[in-house]
């Protein structure tokens, strides 16, 4: 069993100009129990990933709704998959990991999967909304204990490209 103690949950930063596409960070130590002095970098946090079979094509359509919008970000809710406790969005035989700009050899993403992480590139990115692209730096996977959103990132943050209930289509290849 591990303790894990969460010390400090504050922006990092708030200037305009600072290029931060996440949302302020929260340091995490991980101890063991009864070492209250030091926290240790050689404790591994596994996910219950109990891997199931996962969609291996290569090529997804994400049918989206926009649930938030802030200045850095629009927050976009569609269907996402499931491996025990781990929910994200399957593609490749495994998990959609990381930021995906619109010039799709930018960018630092990859699939998750139960031999590793690999980074396939990206052959397609369209971003949608009512007809039409939307023009944004690009759009954010992660995996989540809870629900997965997909982030999309204006150019400039400020620029709101979309608006809450917004209907967004996303297709992505590797």
């Amino acid at each position: 069993m591990l303790l894990i103690r969460c010390i400090n949950m504050k922006k990092i930063a708030s200037h305009e100009d600072i290029d931060i596409w996440n949302d302020p960070l929260m340091h995490v130590e991980v101890r063991r129990p009864g070492d209250y002095l030091r926290a240790s970098n050689n404790l591994r946090l596994t996910p219950g990933i109990r891997w199931s079979r996962l969609s291996s094509c290569r090529t997804i359509e994400l049918e989206c709704r926009v649930e938030e919008i802030n200045k850095r970000y629009s927050l976009l809710r569609t269907n996402y998959d499931t491996c025990g406790d781990v929910r994200g969005f399957a593609v490749d035989g495994g998990f959609l990991d990381g930021y995906i700009t619109q010039d799709t050899e930018c960018g630092f993403s990859g699939i998750i999967k139960p031999q590793g992480y690999f980074h396939p590139g990206i052959s397609i990115l369209e971003i949608t909304a009512g007809g039409s692209e939307v023009k944004c730096s690009g759009i954010a996977f992660c995996l989540s204990l809870n629900e997965p959103m997909i982030k999309v990132i204006p150019e400039k943050y400020g620029d709101r490209l979309l608006s809450p209930g917004d209907r967004v289509r996303i297709r992505l290849g590797v």
